[in-house]
């Protein structure tokens, strides 16, 4: 009698360690939780700016524009030289491929005001993280660079300088055409980019326009004009 209750006791003692040892076993075999990656988007674009301008260089219609990405897991950079990249813009994929950490693509000739960049890093089919941005899209603008305060020419001569921006040409490829009060500079057509007028006289108004143009794209032109005060 006493050795069949040690035997009871015996087995119930094993069937609550079995549970408890099975598991110990299954959380000594699962694999620890892997924290998503933090994808990081850059952009760059080739349309013309002075080398002097510190604002961000944007887009115009028929530039390029390159999107790169790198990765990080709780603060430490990791490659993805072996993830699956997948590129989408304003939601079509265009891209995709094993370490594709960049792609080009071209500007339509009308763009839209902006693009949405989508960007996602995969393994084995899964998700390991994803990001998107969005790149306004602008148009070619001149600036004229009045050198004299308070718009003031403080004699009958004066020199301007048109600055062009975000042209997919460089300074030296546009033409620009010069106007004062409307009328056109003569031979304005083989002028660059600066001008040296003869104003009328002290104590008049004058106006003065620049026009800047790509002439490879026709699309690509654009005007500015300020007001004067001859003294």
């Amino acid at each position: 009698m006493k050795l069949h209750k040690h035997i009871l006791i015996g087995a119930a003692c094993l069937l609550l360690f079995v549970p408890v040892a099975h598991a110990q076993l299954l959380l000594a075999t699962q694999s620890p939780a892997v924290s998503p990656l933090t994808l990081i988007i850059t952009w760059k674009t080739d349309s013309f700016v002075p080398n002097w301008y510190q604002g961000r260089t944007l887009p115009v219609a028929n530039s390029l524009i390159t999107a790169a990405v790198t990765a990080l897991r709780n603060g430490s950079a990791v490659s993805l030289a072996n993830k699956t990249i997948a590129w989408r813009v304003n939601g079509t994929p265009v891209a995709s491929g094993v370490g594709k950490t960049s792609f080009t693509f071209t500007v339509g000739e009308f763009p839209p005001d902006l693009y949405k960049i989508d960007v996602e890093a995969l393994e084995e089919g899964k998700t390991l993280g994803q990001n998107n941005i969005e790149i306004p899209v602008t148009t070619p603008r001149v600036v004229i660079s009045v050198p004299y305060p308070k718009q003031i020419v403080p004699q009958e001569n004066g020199i301007f300088e048109a600055i062009p921006f975000f042209f997919t040409a460089a300074v030296e490829s546009l033409t620009f055409r010069w106007f004062i009060d409307n009328v056109e500079v003569p031979g304005s057509a083989q002028l660059d980019s600066f001008i040296s007028v003869s104003f009328p006289g002290v104590g008049s108004n004058i106006s003065v326009m620049a026009t800047a143009a790509n002439p490879q794209r026709v699309y690509e032109k654009t005007t500015d004009i300020t007001h004067l005060n001859v003294r």
